[in-house]
């Protein structure tokens, strides 16, 4: 929700590329698509706003450890077709890892609250202390 009144007819969008998160991709050599947003002041609202945004919802970001998963399960999986590919000991500590593994995702915006995915969720906003949309 933004802190001022814009003009929407003048407000303009497009696709581009950025490299800021680059470095988070799994293919780093592949482009950081991104989408651009140039909105328009309200005539009634030029100036600098204090804050540009009055609530800034963001969604949970990517996880941080997601090739750690995704090697220990692929290990396991290609265990389990060929039991020959592991030794006991390999397969008990890729089974401790998996069950030890907890996710990690990016950061959040600074004062962004979290907005959970999924239909099942509503607009339930984690950490709120009034009841919200369901």
């Amino acid at each position: 929700m933004l802190n001022g009144r814009c003009n929407p007819k003048e407000s303009t969008w497009g696709m581009t590329t950025c490299d800021r998160f680059r470095d988070r991709q799994q293919n780093p050599g592949a482009p950081g698509h991104a989408l651009a947003i140039v909105l328009m002041k309200h005539k009634e609202s030029i100036g600098d706003w204090e804050r540009p945004f009055a609530l800034c919802l963001q969604h949970p970001l990517m996880l941080k450890n997601y090739d750690e998963l995704a090697d220990v399960s692929e290990a396991l999986r290609a265990d389990q077709d060929d039991a020959q590919r592991l030794s006991p000991e390999e397969r008990k500590d890729f089974q401790r890892r998996l069950a030890d593994w907890t996710e990690e995702r990016f950061e959040l915006m600074p004062g962004a609250k979290l907005l959970p995915r999924g239909p099942e969720l509503g607009w339930a906003l984690r950490g709120e202390e009034e009841p919200t949309q369901r």
